[in-house]
């Protein structure tokens, strides 16, 4: 349990998920240990009183009762909720292994009867033992969300592994306490029973999700048939998988037991100590891989986990039929055979078992329980039966007379179902994505259509006549901006009215290159956004994006990426943009960490423009990927992450298609970045790809001054100024700032370090009637006091006369503030935030 405890700390991220993570490991230990004791004593009444080559003939039997037995599972399913199907499971596995006991020790000692107790002992063995399997991942598949499921199935799964080793053990020494291995089955009757404690204290800690009465969002209803499945080829390329991999289980398992016999004879080694041995290395395996596999499916992906066993399996098939055709090696023939039995069991159970349970949550929640037992179950039986008469065939044919001839057949026969298996797999996770974006597209559609935004110059008529008596021809002017804005004509003749040096005349290419050269000359934000806008028009080229990147502010290249995002994309340009995603991927964790340090000042603005700064990062990123992928999947993506309360497992669903179209590399940082959970367990998943630090208040709130304008906007920078020098008094620093060459830092240092002046109380009277009447963010704001506004005093006002160059703009309008001075608002400038 100590043990228990470390691994639940160290893989789950929550005090939830820990406790959960334990009682699930309870759970499969407990059923794990009974049915582990059923097995072998099933197993060892079998092999009593048949031979190996009647295997196929249990393994048909099996299946067919199993089809039963699944079948009165799945309609009990439908008519009572998962943990009372649970419970009735349990209740009836002892029942059945009592039951069993007695008719063993009755019935079982007659020569008559003994072979027919035998298989009627072992068909009962794997429908339970699927049945648990369902039961227990449906429920993980309610306490878990899909990157829970990831990180911590397979290690809630070591429950079965460890009860398996368990059982082994003392089967061996029940069997000598007791004088008789039939004992095992009462044993594991009774065992069974102290799995109804972990089962009741989920239900308890989990009510809500093990409830059947659980909303889905997006879900809708269907009809599980035949029909159901035939319809979707995502369901038919499970179904075709589903039977390779079960056949997979008893090719595996008869060649393995050949093989065991045969080097037994070869050797004279026991077969017991050869299955000791084996079996050692096998739980060894199990417990090794699923510690790890949450790591593995995180980082790797799903498709890993999926193409790992058909994969592994294929390559040592087709090594030992090499080795027995071409060089007739009889020990690397079983031992590769040998090898093909532990990954069939260790990477199954670490890596096939988890990713397969994963792709099922794509599915409506109320469905996947159905799903699962028509697939993992009905199916699953049906190609037991199925791989029992074609074991029966390849027996008759090869006649199994020389072993080594028949292993190599079997061999052939394994590696090409092996590669049919591969091959449908990789369709299958093809098909995975495509069902995840159906999900996210069906979820979009169905949700109630957002309310019809209304332009923020759209004002009411009463709120236009009061900025109209405020501030004279402003509302009118702003008009008649956007309106120039929206043609090519008005768009270029106001950029030249910002550039002087830009005529008009010429070539298309001699005017792109004046443009060009008027980005890098002049920093007004206005004139730069109409030039991307223009050139954005014409195409922007990967070279010219480079180029307009490395000129911009942060600001500048949220509007730059949202042009260029749209035009073609280069699979040569990848490598650049990816090294862009990971750059702003550090910037959303740098913002994380800078809001978190900076909550204890108790500032709701700066912590909301933290979180609009976060939001801003996380769009450019999503542009970013545009220009690498597919740009109706990231735009899916980016939506439901920008959803006012979107539901998370809806993001976790937007997620798993990101993580099965992006690079490894970009996994690995932007998974953890953007999984929705709370701030520690983000920065513990984040810290071994990013940098993650603790700072003070002042320390982050300095660090944010210093930081370059192309990763901040200043509206941030003068929330952060105001909050540092109340902080810290530091007139040294702020004094520093006075030169800054953004005028809303000059401004906000002079006024912090002389006090506030009465003609500037008048400026920012005006900027909040702006705000408050155009509904501006802060951003917006900082851009229009930087670009827009020219404050000037009653003295100064000549100043501004005819001979200054903003005498051309016809957008300009003065609002008089008498003996206060005035400020000069570029109404275009406010038509390009307002359009």
């Amino acid at each position: 349990m100590n043990q228990l405890k470390a691994s639940s700390g160290l893989f789950a991220h929550s005090a939830e998920e820990k406790m959960n993570l334990r009682l699930l490991f309870m759970l499969s230990l407990f059923t794990g240990i009974s049915t582990s004791l059923y097995f072998v004593a099933a197993n060892t009444l079998l092999i009593q009183n048949s031979s190996v080559a009647n295997l196929p003939y249990a393994y048909m039997i099996s299946g067919v009762v199993g089809f039963l037995i699944i079948k009165l599972y799945r309609a009990r399913q439908k008519q009572t909720d998962i943990v009372r199907c649970y419970t009735e499971m349990i209740f009836c596995f002892a029942v059945v292994s009592i039951v069993m006991y007695f008719i063993v020790i009755n019935y079982g000692r007659y020569k008559a009867f003994g072979i027919y107790v035998a298989y009627l002992a072992y068909l009962f063995n794997m429908p339970f033992t699927i049945i648990f399997s369902l039961g227990f991942f449906s429920v993980c598949a309610r306490v878990f969300n899909l990157s829970q499921s990831k990180r911590l199935l397979a290690l809630a799964g070591t429950g079965d592994t460890i009860a398996s080793i368990i059982a082994y053990l003392a089967a061996s020494g029940l069997t000598h306490l007791t004088g008789n291995s039939n004992n095992l089955m009462l044993f594991g009757g009774v065992c069974i029973l102290l799995s109804f404690f972990p089962l009741f204290m989920l239900n308890q800690y989990n009510r809500n999700k093990l409830s059947n009465t659980v909303a889905v969002s997006g879900y809708v209803p269907q009809k599980i048939n035949v029909a159901f499945f035939l319809k979707d080829n995502f369901y038919r390329l499970i179904a075709g998988v589903t039977l390779f991999s079960v056949a997979a289980i008893y090719f595996v398992d008869y060649a393995y037991l050949v093989s065991v016999q045969f080097l037994a004879n070869d050797t004279g080694y026991n077969i017991a100590t050869i299955l000791a041995i084996f079996f050692t290395v096998v739980k060894i395996g199990e417990l090794v891989f699923s510690v790890i596999s949450g790591h593995v499916l995180s980082t790797r992906g799903i498709k890993f986990g999926m193409v790992l066993l058909p994969g592994m399996l294929a390559g040592c098939f087709l090594l030992a039929f090499l080795a027995g055709f071409a060089l007739h090696y009889s020990v690397l023939l079983t031992g590769l055979i040998f090898l093909a039995k532990w990954g069939e069991r260790v990477i199954r159970k670490a890596f096939l078992t988890p990713a397969t349970k994963v792709i099922y949550q794509v599915t409506g929640r109320h469905q996947r329980m159905q799903i699962e037992a028509n697939i993992d179950g009905l199916l699953n039986q049906v190609a037991t039966v199925v791989a029992g008469l074609l074991l029966v065939f390849f027996s008759n044919i090869f006649l199994a007379k020389n072993t080594m001839p028949y292993l190599t057949a079997i061999a052939a026969i394994c590696f090409l179902a092996g590669l049919v298996w591969l091959v449908l797999t990789a369709r299958l996770h093809v098909n995975y994505k495509r069902k995840i974006k159906r999900y996210l597209l069906n979820l979009k559609n169905t949700k109630a259509p957002p309310p019809v935004a209304v332009k923020r110059y759209e004002i009411s008529a009463d709120d236009a006549n009061g900025i109209a008596g405020l501030y004279p021809q402003l509302h009118t002017k702003i008009g008649e901006g956007i309106k120039a804005s929206s043609t090519n004509a008005g768009r270029l003749g106001q950029i030249a009215v910002y550039n002087p040096s830009v005529t008009l005349q010429g070539t298309d290419e001699a005017l792109k290159q004046k443009l060009i050269a008027a980005y890098h000359v002049n920093a007004n934000y206005f004139s730069r956004a109409e030039i991307i806008n223009y050139l954005g028009l014409q195409g922007i080229s990967f070279n010219l994006f480079r180029e307009l990147w490395d000129a911009s502010d942060f600001e500048l290249r949220v509007r730059l990426v949202a042009v260029y995002s749209h035009g073609e994309r280069y699979i040569e340009d990848d490598a650049y943009f990816e090294e862009l995603c990971i750059n702003y991927a550090h910037e959303m964790v740098w913002t994380m960490c800078a809001a978190y340090d900076t909550e204890g000042l108790n500032n709701a603005v700066l912590q909301q423009e933290f979180e609009m700064h976060y939001a801003k990062v996380r769009k450019l990123m999503f542009e970013l990927l545009k220009c690498i992928y597919d740009p109706v999947s990231i735009q899916l993506i980016a939506e439901i992450f920008s959803a006012e309360n979107e539901d998370t497992e809806n993001q976790l669903f937007a997620l798993e298609l990101l993580n099965n179209i992006m690079s490894r590399r970009l996994r690995n940082i932007l998974i953890p970045v953007l999984e929705p959970v709370d701030h520690e367990q983000k920065m513990k998943a984040v810290r071994h790809v990013a940098q993650v630090t603790k700072r003070s208040s002042a320390a982050r709130l300095k660090e944010v001054l210093l930081k370059d304008d192309s990763l901040i906007n200043m509206a941030i920078a003068e929330f952060a100024l105001v909050n540092y020098f109340a902080l810290t008094a530091d007139r040294e620093f702020t004094g520093t700032l006075v030169n800054s060459p953004k005028p809303n830092i000059k401004l906000k240092a002079t006024q912090l370090l002389q006090g506030d002046k009465e003609d500037e109380l008048a400026k920012y009277e005006v900027i909040a009637n702006l705000k408050r009447y155009y509904q501006l963010n802060n951003a917006e704001i900082a851009a229009l006091e930087n670009w827009g506004l020219y404050w000037y005093s009653s003295k100064q006002k000549h100043a501004l006369g005819p001979r200054t160059r903003l005498r051309d703009n016809a957008y300009l309008v003065d609002i008089d503030l008498g003996e206060k001075g005035g400020i000069i608002i570029d109404t275009y400038a406010l038509a390009l935030l307002l359009a």
